[in-house]
């Protein structure tokens, strides 16, 4: 099971290919275990389901460990981990060096890409902020209605290095690193 959107992991490029991290040791795990691979897409908000209904066998996306997720279904041990970043204009980047310097920012707006872990985040960390839940990376980088976007580090710096108007910031006491792994049906050996 692969998605397109977790660029450095899985996404499609220039030519409309699908590469990243994740699926280059697909074909490697494949090759080492001497099966064919058939690579099937997944929608991040059915990932759960169709891991437990058996659609694949793995998932590998760029996939970050959550409670829901281990108690669900199986997963790897963790292959990589990222830190929380914000993702801001340049000429704001100032403003975002901590959590006590965001929370004096006014109507903070703050932009997620539709997921329940990083909504959670959120409220749980800038409580008066507005969410703005968004759907593509298209969306996340036009920077109209909102201040920030939380993501991960390694996830948006690839965004940032080709548009120098945004910059990345690491703010102190955002929150621990996200890990990421391979998640495998709850049945799996």
């Amino acid at each position: 099971g692969y998605n397109v959107f977790p660029i450095p992991f899985s996404y499609l490029n220039n030519q409309g290919e699908l590469v990243g991290y994740d699926v280059a040791f697909a074909y490697e795990l494949t090759r080492s275990l001497n099966v064919k691979l058939v690579l099937i897409p997944f929608t991040w908000i059915n990932l759960v389901e169709d891991l437990k209904a058996g659609r694949f066998d793995i998932a590998m996306a760029g996939i970050y460990v959550t409670n829901e997720r281990i108690e669900s279904v199986k997963v790897s041990k963790s292959y990589f981990k990222s830190p929380l970043v914000m993702i801001v204009p340049s000429n704001q980047a100032s403003k975002f060096l901590s959590r006590e310097k965001i929370e004096e920012i006014q109507d903070l707006k703050i932009a997620i890409f539709n997921d329940q872990v990083f909504l959670d985040l959120v409220n749980e960390t800038f409580p008066e902020a507005e969410t703005k839940l968004v759907s593509n990376l298209e969306e996340m980088v036009q920077f109209k209605d909102y201040d920030a976007i939380i993501w991960t580090l390694t996830q948006w710096s690839i965004l940032a290095s080709i548009n120098t108007d945004l910059s990345v910031v690491i703010p102190k006491d955002l929150g621990p690193p996200f890990l990421f792994a391979y998640l495998m049906p709850p049945k799996c050996n």
